[in-house]
């Protein structure tokens, strides 16, 4: 019999949590040195929130294994800053086994160096390098789905053998949900999961579960927050349909469409649908654009994300020969900023990394979009650089509600005394 203690490190957007599992000696006691520690995930917010260094910074030390659910920033940002802080303390031994499966490893990996060339755009960079991220690769432990990894510990001269393995979550490409068997026991823990399949997915297979004895899923419903500088909230779009009716009204009116996006599974659903839109309909005189420094590189590992897809999805590909995830032939690059010339003077969908609108790629293109009434920008996750200055409007004769969105600038006021502003709409899709 084991004894699980949950410490929710992290809630909310970001995720990280601390299992300590108290594991029966053979006279029946629960010491305090027979326990296996366990982090469900490591999140950082693209804030770079010092705060939750200093957390982490409290309770890594008796850390034995990190697993991750999702490869992106917010399941994951903290990962390459505690690799820096055991190398510069010269204690690589001493990081826990991470593991992940092999999908996620991909987007980790991929996110990772993403934010790293976009911060360094636009400023310094100090909590990873580069030298970091090798570290992480080659400690990295990765998995594919039903394949099992065993941790090895010793307790008080008994070696107590503890099995990781990892089952589809269902819900993002290559995420997953995670067994422990600890002694006679079985744990699974996980964030978001999703048990029918979807367009692009398999669901969750309940059946690999194997009545856990315990079940832990950390995900909560996040409340968009509210803002003492704007007097109302910001609608959330969960329609993919309706936003994309208003981008093409966008479009067909002159404007520009701006997407800043983290490298994740979104941002690989959102350029797998708008292709498949744009390659049947009469839209290719607008151009879809993928704006970030590993633009090129992003597009090579979304093709290799097929294995990951639904079943009949890889049948299909073994019978023609036809990979979905590489004919995104509707999906243009830029990976400088320079080139974002050539579609100064039409309607564009530009796609930037990272959601962030503070540095790199997206903060340049969203201080150019924004600026024009016409443009639009849809942020994927609630932005406090944002959503602090966005005024709701009410709903008037069946319209779509446009959000009025409000910057100032350059810290100046205006004769009339007003601050100074800039308008564009704002849709916030999740």
């Amino acid at each position: 019999m084991s004894i699980v203690n949950i410490e929710p490190l992290i809630h909310g957007e970001l995720l990280a949590t601390k299992l300590t599992i108290k594991l029966e000696d053979t006279e029946g006691n629960y010491g305090e040195d027979n326990v296996l520690n366990v982090l469900l995930n490591c999140g950082w917010s693209l804030e770079f929130d010092q705060e939750k260094l200093e957390l982490y910074n409290r309770k890594i030390e008796d850390v034995d294994v990190i697993i991750i659910t999702d490869g992106d920033f917010s399941h994951t940002g903290a990962v390459p800053w505690l690799v820096s802080r055991f190398l510069a303390d010269r204690r690589p031994e001493k990081f826990p086994r991470l593991l992940c499966t092999e999908g996620t490893y991909k987007f980790m990996r991929a996110c990772f160096i993403d934010v790293l060339e976009n911060v360094n755009f636009t400023k310094t960079f100090e909590y990873y390098s580069a030298e970091d991220l090798e570290f992480f690769n080659e400690n990295c432990v990765k998995l594919r789905y039903r394949e099992t990894h065993t941790y090895v510990k010793m307790l008080k001269n008994v070696e107590v053998k503890t099995s990781f393995w990892a089952i589809n979550n269902g819900y993002s490409i290559g995420g997953a949900l995670w067994a422990i068997s600890a002694g006679f026991n079985t744990i699974v823990c996980g964030d978001k999961i999703r048990i029918y399949p979807s367009t692009l997915l398999n669901g969750t297979n309940i059946n690999e579960m194997l009545r856990p004895d315990l079940l832990l899923l950390s995900h909560e419903q996040v409340d968009v927050p509210q803002h003492l500088s704007g007097p109302q909230s910001v609608e959330v779009c969960n329609d993919l349909n309706t936003l994309v009716d208003r981008m093409v009204t966008t479009l067909t009116n002159g404007g520009s469409v701006l997407f800043p996006m983290d490298v994740d599974y979104t941002l690989v659903n959102l350029l797998i649908h708008l292709n498949m839109i744009w390659t049947t309909s009469h839209l290719s005189q607008f151009k879809i654009v993928l704006a970030s420094p590993i633009a090129d590189k992003l597009l090579l590992f979304i093709g290799t994300c097929l294995e990951y897809l639904k079943t009949n999805i890889f049948h299909n590909f073994i019978k023609t020969l036809w990979n979905p995830l590489m004919d995104l032939s509707k999906i243009e690059i830029i990976t400088s900023l320079t080139q974002v010339s050539n579609y100064r003077f039409r309607p564009t969908v530009f796609i930037s990394t990272t959601s962030s609108v503070d540095f790199g790629f997206s903060n340049l293109l969203f201080v150019a979009i924004s600026s024009y009434y016409k443009n639009m920008v849809v942020l994927t996750r609630p932005n406090e650089s944002v959503t602090k200055y966005i005024y709701n409007q009410k709903l008037h004769d069946g319209q779509l509600p446009q959000y009025k969105l409000q910057i100032n600038l350059r810290n100046m006021r205006s004769e009339s005394g007003k601050n100074d502003a800039i308008c564009a709409h704002i849709a916030l899709y999740t």
